[in-house]
């Protein structure tokens, strides 16, 4: 699966960046690895492409690793060839695109821009601090879950630290 989400959780997330998107721009154009992994639970190298209009569901433009299989898939090489391929799926290239303007570098915003000429730009940054901003029932599960380990480990950090270790070896114990 492409997806690590389960489907009710990733259409909560989808549903929270299209309301704060609005009326800014017609898709938005994901590549920071944390917005990533917030729309499907996994990391990859690529992008992904969300239509505003809600009937239309995300395409996942990967690189790497290139076994990343579905329907919903897209094996490329560069973002170049982002917009034949949503041709190919009959999908509208936008008219205006958001990308993530404060966490993406100036070389990939102005190539991602390229790849939509013409299109007006957006900044994706707010859209997705917005949406990710309040927890899902779900996040606010697996916080709970992470602070319960990260308790367990440090109450075994004083067991496992001798004098004049180093931070290696503490960290190999």
């Amino acid at each position: 699966r492409m997806v690590l989400l389960t489907a009710d959780e990733q259409a909560l997330r989808l549903g929270r960046i299209r309301a704060a998107l609005g009326d800014t721009a017609e898709a938005v154009v994901l590549r920071d690895n944390a917005d990533i992994y917030y729309v499907c639970g996994r990391v990859f190298s690529g992008y992904v492409y969300i239509p505003a209009d809600a009937a239309l569901l995300p395409v996942y433009f990967v690189r790497r690793p290139n076994h990343l299989l579905g329907e919903d898939v897209e094996a490329i090489r560069k973002p170049e060839e982002i917009p034949a391929r949503l041709e190919a799926r009959g999908l509208p290239l936008p008219k205006s695109v958001a990308l993530e303007l404060g966490s993406v570098s100036y070389d990939g915003v102005e190539r991602l821009r390229h790849v939509f000429e013409g299109a007006a730009l957006a900044n994706a940054t707010p859209v997705m601090r917005k949406a990710r901003a309040v927890k899902t029932a779900f996040e606010q599960e697996l916080l709970r879950t992470s602070g319960a380990k990260h308790t367990r480990v440090y109450e075994i950090i004083p067991r496992l630290y001798r004098e004049g270790m180093t931070d290696i070896e503490l960290q190999i114990e």
